[in-house]
């Protein structure tokens, strides 16, 4: 395994964590099924099941290519695009036009 892949299942990992912190509605959540070839599994499954998770943890931040793959990774699902760089806290960035239902998504509201 390679530093950069070592890197982003580190990064999965940390954010599985830090998501299982916030007690959000769904299953827990925990790495996705890439690391053993699926490259169309999200990063992170578990929670609210209508979400799709793209983990990033790069220092060059390029949300206009990571939202676009998770866009076209999420199906039906809203994509959600969580990174971080070396020291940085992790960041989470919607679609504006996701907002309203990904908020009653998390607050367990799933209609």
């Amino acid at each position: 395994m390679g530093k950069s892949q070592r890197k982003g299942k580190v990064g999965e990992l940390e954010l599985s964590h830090e998501l299982n912190a916030m007690d959000l509605p769904g299953p827990k959540f925990r790495r996705g099924r890439q690391y053993a070839g699926h490259p169309d599994a999200p990063d992170i499954v578990g929670g609210p099941p209508d979400l799709h998770w793209e983990c990033k943890r790069c220092e060059r931040v390029q949300i206009k290519q990571w939202m676009a793959k998770a866009v076209e990774d999420a199906g039906d699902k809203k994509p959600i695009v969580a990174f971080r760089w070396n020291g940085g806290e992790w960041l989470a960035v919607v679609r504006l036009a996701d907002l309203k239902e990904l908020a009653a998504s998390i607050a367990g509201k799933v209609e």
